[in-house]
């Protein structure tokens, strides 16, 4: 039987906010789109509604201990998103393209540490290499000396380095298949997880996602205003957006 050669994009984390933006723009380019979500009937009801703007459905719970909150940002952000590359990547057709939504808290540069921004960009680090290290800095949380080891004070930016890492890992790898792999920072999205205090609309910054999908970009790291930009050089916040 002859496969169907119609383009078809997975939309993780969809059920509102900048997920829901991707689908609603990909629907509107006709690429066939599956919305998935942890929850199933949020997921299900979304898919439903796709015309009807996101509620905040995630209420403040204050600051949780940073241990606790390392380990949730770790899982949530990186290893969750591994997983599912990880799972999904030797189910797609050649040809086929990986965006991984990242953040300007992943350029290298928010690293301190020179002896771990040179591990990180290593073009020899594998995945599991790439895991012990994060694992190492959950260790380091554990332990208090995160930012005595180099790390940094924000689990947040040590998640989202990681997410760019296994990005280009991601890239090397698929290459041969020529499934294009990218990450992209969308802007400061407005969304419950910023509370509502981001400057750039859901739907603006689903714009940027979809059109390095729908491009012929590969193993790149593109700003939110579509700039490809050296993942391992200048704070691109500095020379793009002028601030720090």
């Amino acid at each position: 039987m002859e496969m169907s050669r119609e383009k078809v994009a997975v939309v993780t984390g969809a059920n509102k906010g900048l997920g829901y933006e991707i689908v609603k723009a990909l629907c509107r380019k006709t690429t066939a789109s599956y919305l998935t979500a942890r929850n199933e009937e949020k997921g299900r009801r979304r898919s439903r509604t796709a015309r009807t703007r996101p509620q905040a459905e995630i209420p403040s719970a204050g600051h949780p201990p940073k241990v606790y909150q390392t380990d949730q940002t770790l899982i949530v952000n990186f290893f969750s998103l591994v997983d599912f590359c990880e799972t999904i990547s030797p189910l797609m057709r050649n040809g086929g393209c990986i965006v991984n939504v990242s953040s300007s808290s992943g350029h290298l540069s928010r690293i301190p540490s020179q002896r771990l921004r040179e591990r990180l960009k290593d073009e020899n680090l594998s995945l599991d290499e790439l895991k012990v290290l994060m694992q190492g800095y959950l260790l380091a949380v554990k332990h208090s000396r995160d930012v005595e080891d180099g790390w940094g004070e924000s689990p947040y930016v040590v998640s989202k380095v990681g997410v760019n890492a296994y990005t280009f890992i991601l890239h090397r790898r698929l290459a041969p298949r020529d499934i294009r792999v990218n990450c992209v920072h969308p802007g400061y999205i407005r969304t419950d997880m910023t509370k509502g205090e981001g400057n750039v609309l859901p739907e603006q910054g689903a714009d940027v996602v979809v059109q390095v999908a729908l491009s012929d970009s590969r193993g790149q790291y593109v700003w939110h205003n579509g700039t490809p930009v050296p993942w391992c050089g200048d704070d691109p916040r500095i020379w793009i957006d002028g601030k720090v």
